[in-house]
């Protein structure tokens, strides 16, 4: 996994995750739940789950499944993957 923190990366940057050797994940960082407030971009946590710091709301990492106070998955963005020039594009 990785945090994406350019210009125009989701709401409050993106957070891509490899599942498979051609398949990804690419989260929006502002919690789906309480958005918008303080404190609410989503932190990954021992390389498993994602965390939102304002209330410890938590996701599975590999798949956004909810496990703890939130109900709803963090936004997620398509993309296309081109495993021969090894380039992602996610589209916002």
């Amino acid at each position: 996994w990785v945090y994406i923190n350019e210009q125009q990366s989701g709401t409050k940057g993106l957070i891509v995750v490899r599942a498979s050797d051609n398949s990804f994940k690419a989260y929006d960082r502002n919690a789906p739940h309480i958005c918008p407030d303080s404190n609410t971009t989503l932190e990954v946590q021992d390389n498993i789950r994602i965390v939102c710091p304002k209330d410890n709301a938590q996701w599975i990492l590999l798949t956004g499944q909810p496990t703890a106070v939130a109900n709803v998955q963090p936004k997620t963005y398509l993309y296309n993957y081109d495993p021969a020039g090894k380039i992602l594009n996610i589209y916002y």
